[in-house]
Formats: C-alpha cells, sequence, structure tokens
C-alpha cells in the first residue's frame, strides 16, 4: 500500500533477513538505494555484519540514530554492540542501565543489574503490567550473577507456567539455565523433558531458515544443547561455527563457567577476542577521527585517548 514506507520496508527486510531469506533480500534493499537511502545505508551495513564484520553493525545502528536520533531503542540495542566490541564504557553511556539490566553483568555490575531489576518487578505489579515478564527477567538476572538458590524458584515457576511448552516466558536459554542450576543442586529430575524443548526450539529455527549474526545463532543454540546432553565434543564445534561465524558469545557469565573450563574452548575465546580488537579498531578508526554521527552519538573521550596513543591513528 506503501512501497516508501520506511517502517514497512525495514520490517519487511528484518523479515527476511530473520529467515535466511539473504538474496531476496538483496534484492529488495537494491531497490531502496535510491529512493530510501537511510533504510539502505542501514541494511547494507547490517548485511556486511552478518559475516563477523561487527563494525559495521554498530555503524548501520548509528545511520539509524541519524535518522531517528530520540529512538530509545536503537540506543538499547547499540549498547549491547558496543559491549560485543569490547567498549564497555561506551556502552554504559549510550542508554540509561534501566534500559540494559541484562547487560549490565557483563560489564562487571552484577548488583545494579539485580536491583534494576527489582524495581521493575515491584513497577509491574503496582501496575499489573508484564508482570510474568518482569519475574522471568529478575530469575534470569539472578541466574546469569550466580545466585541460583533465588532464581530457581523463579524459573521453576516460569516453566510450569509455561505448560512445559516453548512461549514467551521460557524458552531455550530458560531451559539451558534451569538444567545448569538443577544439576548444580544435585537434581538431575526433569532433565531431558528441558532438553526436549531446547532440541524443538532448535529444529523450529533451522526450519525457519535462521541464520548467525552478531546476537542470534542457531548453531550456538544447537551447540549449547549438545554440550548440556553430555555430547561436549560435538557441542563445542557448533559453538565454535557460531563464534566462527560472528556470533557474540558472552565470556564472562558465571552460569557458562564449565563450557569456559573446558579445554576444547580455549580457541573459541582466541577467535572471538582476535574478531573483537580487529572490529572495535574499524569502528574506532571512523568514530575517533571526522566523526560522521557526532550529532548523535560519541565516543567518551578516554576511548579515543586510548586507541590513538596505542598508535592507531593511521589515516585519521
Amino acid at each position: 500500500l506503501d512501497p516508501l514506507s520506511k517502517v514497512a520496508v525495514g520490517n519487511y527486510i528484518g523479515f527476511l533477513l530473520e529467515q535466511g531469506g539473504l538474496d531476496e533480500a538483496k534484492h529488495e534493499l537494491e531497490r531502496t538505494r535510491e529512493i530510501l537511502p537511510d533504510v539502505y545505508g542501514y541494511f547494507e551495513r547490517l548485511l556486511k555484519s552478518m559475516d563477523g564484520q561487527w563494525a559495521d553493525d554498530v555503524l548501520a545502528l548509528l545511520e539509524a540514530l541519524k535518522d531517528d536520533p530520540k529512538n530509545v531503542g536503537i540506543r538499547n540495542f547499540l549498547a549491547y554492540r558496543l559491549c560485543a566490541l569490547g567498549l564497555v564504557p561506551d556502552a554504559l553511556a549510550a542508554t540509561a542501565p534501566e534500559n540494559i539490566p541484562y547487560l549490565l553483568p557483563e560489564m562487571g555490575r552484577p548488583q545494579e543489574a539485580i536491583a534494576i531489576q527489582e524495581r521493575l518487578l515491584a513497577e509491574a505489579e503496582r501496575t499489573d503490567t508484564n508482570v510474568v515478564g518482569e519475574r522471568r527477567g529478575l530469575g534470569l538476572i539472578l541466574a546469569i550473577t550466580d545466585d541460583y538458590a533465588r532464581a530457581r524458584p523463579i524459573l521453576e515457576e516460569m516453566w510450569e507456567h509455561s505448560e512445559h511448552q516453548r512461549g514467551p516466558y521460557f524458552e531455550l536459554l530458560d531451559a539451558a539455565i534451569l538444567i545448569i542450576i538443577r544439576r548444580a543442586t544435585g537434581d538431575n529430575s526433569g532433565i531431558d523433558e528441558l532438553l526436549n524443548l531446547m532440541r524443538d526450539e532448535v529444529r523450529q529455527s533451522r526450519a525457519a531458515g535462521h541464520s548467525t549474526n552478531i546476537i542470534s545463532s542457531v548453531d550456538f543454540d544447537e551447540g549449547l544443547t549438545l554440550y548440556l546432553a553430555g555430547e561436549h565434543q560435538e557441542g563445542l564445534e557448533l559453538i565454535a561455527k557460531a563464534v566462527q561465524d560472528g556470533y557474540w558469545m558472552s565470556m564472562d557469565i558465571p552460569i557458562l563457567q564449565a563450557i569456559y573450563d573446558d579445554p576444547g574452548f580455549a580457541t573459541i575465546r582466541e577467535v572471538q577476542e582476535t574478531r573483537q580488537a580487529r572490529e572495535s579498531k574499524r569502528f574506532l578508526e571512523v568514530v575517533c577521527g571526522d566523526n560522521p554521527y557526532a550529532e548523535v552519538w560519541q565516543p567518551i573521550e578516554e576511548t579515543c585517548e586510548t586507541y590513538l596513543g596505542d598508535g592507531n591513528n593511521q589515516g585519521l
């Protein structure tokens, strides 16, 4: 009805990418080059990022922010991507902490994450709005900050609430965390049921053609499932493929410590750290010089001082 609608065109291309329709997405994108240049600029960089070029993903978000400077959602996504680049202080400065509680443990601020999520839950209960979702959020944050005693009752409640079906309040990540918590407390009951949920979600994602990008990967999901099922080598191989293809895996979450400690994980960590260093440099080459996004976003002063002080100022 409206071929010039940025929202409609952007959503359509986004859905095509989510479903693995790269060729069709590229065709649709090419049609926007002249008529919707900002949409083209965003998705053109986003397509590059799907090959592990994380800097292009962050720059795509900055392109979108130029078009919509007050968009809080874009700033929240920006914080996550900056964290993936290892630019934690910049990630913290990109948006308000209450917008990114799940990211704060990655930034070394676990107690602040818990406090924020507790406030969000209290507000949800006061207004009777999304109480289950916010309660689930608290359970996940408690789990990834290693507070199993408080996390488990919430996640067990979510599991029962979902009636053992994949749903908006219990998904693959929830099942993985609950498996880890049960085993940590010596309880192996119901593990197969949780693993079956994870396998079903992986099958659905593969059937839908989901591809790997910086924040999601069906290879990682399947690798985690296999690892928790005791197939450690096969699981690590798929996790390695996900990271090699550009997925950003958190490297500092206590609940995944068993995977980090596996001798086979060392190479995976090295691959990600190499990409992070390379992509961070590529990104800073753009924004620490004549920053084309200065009107809507700038790195904190210390970031560019460190970058330029390390002799990375060629061509700036």
